[in-house]
């Protein structure tokens, strides 16, 4: 499947001076999005000879963990006269990879993809970055135009977007048993080491009228809906909070910044924000129900700027504006060809 937001994101940057980070969960698709930008490259004229690739997963480079030996190797590889493009996958298997990213990074000609699956040790790099975070596929990179919108969605939510199980039939229980080895890779349960693996986000609270981050408890959402699945047992099944998962990672695919809202003793699901520009929304599963529609739309009637309010349900019955609050179908938003 192509990920051409992410590969035109990577065109975006090439030659410029400046490292370029790919960051995201295991099996999300970011070394397949290396290997098209790659492609990219030699259609584009950029020889064989100009590409370093390594993936530090590979037995192949093991030698090449030792941060000397790897500088050593790529340095030997240099031109003077040439650009030379350098992709290291997993550089957190690396220790000190920085000292080798840094020193790389000040000499002519040299342009530098680094990936990672965990958030730690960014700390190690001094040099100045820019980070393409990838997700699991959206519901739009799923969904075949001219079949069932709803059905599609509801395969979705049960087994989510990770490109494996969207290229190869699998049945249930071998896809139950592939998410449950994502889910195994982290080995440390506590919630710091499933943030730091990308397969939680923590998202904090934010005062609606002052703008400022809240001491309130965190909540928590999955990088996948077939991740939440997986280790939610059945009975603790809700569809409003997948669906309000759901909204969230689209957001953060959207490239907006994410809060949960407090205004007074009521919250709004999300202050996103993007380009310093603010949209609340609400999320629910239906809107049917008149006291559920009252609580919904009472916490965006109390928000006194003129920003964009919207409510995302997966209802087709009370689509519509309330007061200059849009009502908006859940997936015609997640298809919608403008994004925003």
């Amino acid at each position: 499947m192509e990920r051409r937001a992410y590969l035109n994101q990577l065109v975006s940057w090439k030659d410029q001076d400046i490292i370029k980070l790919v960051s995201g969960v295991r099996h999300c698709g970011k070394t397949t999005i290396l290997k098209m930008y790659q492609e990219y490259l030699l259609n584009s004229g950029v020889e064989q000879s100009q590409i370093i690739s390594i993936n530090f997963d590979d037995l192949e480079y093991e030698k090449l963990l030792d941060y000397h030996k790897l500088y050593q190797y790529i340095k030997d590889r240099l031109a003077e006269n040439k650009m030379i493009y350098v992709f290291l996958d997993e550089i957190q298997n690396v220790p000190s990879y920085g000292k080798v990213v840094d020193s790389l990074y000040v000499k002519e000609n040299i342009d530098i993809y680094i990936v990672r699956s965990t958030k730690h040790p960014i700390t190690h790099l001094n040099s100045q970055y820019i980070e393409i975070h990838v997700l699991p596929l959206s519901f739009k990179e799923i969904y075949k135009p001219g079949t069932d919108k709803e059905e599609a969605f509801q395969k979705y939510m049960k087994t989510g977007g990770f490109p494996y199980i969207n290229q190869i039939q699998l049945d249930k229980e071998q896809i139950d048993m592939y998410l449950e080895g994502i889910n195994n890779t982290v080995i440390v349960k506590d919630m710091e080491a499933l943030c730091e693996s990308y397969l939680y986000y923590p998202v904090e609270v934010m005062d609606i009228s002052g703008k400022e981050v809240l001491k309130s408890n965190k909540k928590y959402y999955t990088v996948d809906p077939g991740i939440l699945n997986c280790i939610l047992p059945k009975q603790s099944y809700d569809l409003g909070f997948m669906i309000e998962n759901i909204v969230y990672i689209e957001l953060l695919r959207r490239r907006y910044i994410v809060n949960i809202g407090r205004i007074g003793l009521a919250e709004v699901d999300f202050i996103a924000k993007r380009n310093d520009v603010y949209t609340y929304i609400q999320v629910t599963a239906s809107l049917v129900d008149e006291n559920t529609l009252d609580r919904e739309i009472r916490p965006l009637k109390l928000i006194e700027d003129n920003y964009k309010k919207i409510i995302l349900t997966l209802d087709r019955y009370t689509l519509g504006n309330y007061d200059g609050i849009k009502v908006i179908n859940l997936i015609d938003w997640l298809l919608e060809k403008k994004v925003g």
